[in-house]
C-alpha cells in the first residue's frame, strides 16, 4: 500500500507475477481511495458535485464522506447528476445541527 501525495489519496497496488514463456508478466491492479471531510452540503450542494468531479477526472474508485449534515434521502436526489457512483448515506442525527452524517461513494466502473 503506498500513499499517492500529487492526488491526496490512498491507493493501493496489489501486485502479482506470472510467467509466460520464460517472461515474467507483472499484473498490477490499482483502487483509488480518498477521504473528505465535506463540513456540510446540506445548503450547497455544489461542494458534492465539485469533488464528484475531481474525483472522476483523477480515477478515484471509493470516496468516504463524512460530516454531511443531511439525510440519506436528500443525498441521493442530488447524486441522481453525477451517475459515475453509487453513494452509500448515513442520515446525520436529528438532534445535532452540525458534524454528523457520512457517506461512501463507490465509482461504478
Amino acid at each position: 500500500m503506498e500513499i499517492d501525495s500529487g492526488a491526496n489519496c490512498l491507493s493501493m497496488k496489489n501486485s502479482s507475477k506470472k510467467e509466460k514463456k520464460g517472461v515474467v508478466v507483472e499484473d498490477y491492479q490499482t483502487l483509488k481511495v480518498a477521504l473528505h471531510n465535506i463540513n456540510g452540503i446540506k445548503g450547497n450542494f455544489m461542494k458534492l458535485e465539485l469533488l464528484l468531479d475531481w474525483a472522476y477526472k483523477e480515477n478515484i474508485d471509493m470516496i468516504g464522506i463524512n460530516e454531511t449534515n443531511t439525510t440519506g434521502r436528500q443525498n441521493n436526489f442530488n447524486l441522481k447528476n453525477q451517475g459515475n457512483y453509487l453513494g452509500l448515506w448515513s442520515d446525520a442525527e436529528e438532534n445535532k445541527k452540525k458534524g454528523s452524517g457520512v457517506s461512501l461513494l463507490i465509482c461504478k466502473k
